[in-house]
């Protein structure tokens, strides 16, 4: 049960980096996406060449936030004896600050914006990765496509029979892919229905979206 619990939180989790990572390329004021660091790390080279100052800052405080968050969640992932209670303050850590940007990136500058972003999604990549027995990327999708196309090769094309164990980590990385897909669509089609509407759907749904992790805690001892 534990096992399970483990790997629908990090399900949501991806499923949540889609969702951002859409509001910020097509709804927010960043433009780009947050979490994948391939296409931030080659955004700063871009913008340096460019002179685009404020690209730059806003790409190195994605890049700054990511490692941060990364370096933070390997300390602090298992820091408590009370697994329900670290679970709590994980998924707290990695999903606040996401589920709220909607409403509180006009408040902020859009570099302290990419700060707060690229830490809670460094968190969250740290914190949440298990699935079963699979580790996984949560926060992109590049290493999960890769691997669909490995377990693929393994359970269908180089074995003479099918094996269970590929076959089921081949649909691990599908849905890994399909989760992350899913939750850009969610964005982008609630947004579209919320443009007729006075009622800010899209984001009351992705806090509601945020919050049902916090009910597949871990029991308080392994």
């Amino acid at each position: 049960m534990e096992v399970k619990k483990a790997a629908f939180v990090t399900y949501a989790s991806i499923f949540i980096m889609g969702f951002i990572n859409a509001f910020s390329m097509k709804l927010g004021p960043v433009g780009s996406a947050v979490t994948p660091q391939t296409g931030n790390v080659i955004n700063i080279g871009i913008n340096l060449a460019n002179k685009n100052w404020e690209g730059l800052q806003i790409n190195l405080m994605l890049f700054v936030g990511f490692i941060i968050g990364v370096i933070f969640s390997l300390l602090f992932v298992n820091a408590l004896k009370n697994r329900t209670v670290q679970h709590v303050i994980n998924w707290t850590i990695f999903a606040l600050p996401i589920a709220f940007y909607p409403f509180y990136m006009q408040f902020l500058t859009k570099p302290i914006a990419c700060l707060v972003l690229g830490i809670a999604s460094g968190a969250g990549l740290g914190f949440f990765r298990k699935i079963f027995h699979i580790d996984i990327n949560n926060a992109m999708a590049t290493g999960n496509v890769r691997f669909l196309g490995v377990w693929f090769a393994e359970a269908f094309i180089k074995r003479s029979r099918t094996e269970k164990k590929e076959v089921f980590t081949f649909v691990i990385f599908l849905l890994a892919v399909f989760f992350f897909a899913f939750g850009a669509f969610l964005c982008i089609g609630l947004s579209n229905i919320e443009k007729n509407m006075t009622f800010p759907l899209m984001k009351i749904v992705f806090i509601i979206l945020c919050v049902i992790p916090y009910f597949f805690a871990p029991k308080k001892a392994a």
